[in-house]
């Protein structure tokens, strides 16, 4: 799965809520080698920037806004734990 992939099933799991889902890919994806501070920068925050940009142009209400950025910080803080602590 090329990282384009990992990140458009990404955002399918976080507007549909669906926080197993999206912390099951990220975390098989770290199975298959791919490191926290790649899907961090690559999946996660992109995804935050895509969340804001839809919410600002209003094309999604607030309520999936903030449930979205919820799952995503709380996804992005479990792939931190990962991080090498320099």
């Amino acid at each position: 799965m090329t990282m384009a992939e990992l990140f458009s099933e990404y955002l399918e799991h976080l507007f549909g809520g669906r926080r197993a889902e999206a912390r099951e890919l990220l975390f098989a994806a770290q199975d298959r080698g791919v490191t926290s501070t790649k899907m961090l920068k690559t999946v996660n925050w992109p995804a935050m920037e895509q969340v804001e940009k839809l919410y600002k142009k209003n094309q999604i209400p607030r309520i999936t806004e903030h449930m979205d950025t919820r799952i995503n910080r709380l996804l992005a803080d479990q792939l931190q734990g990962f991080m090498r602590r320099e």
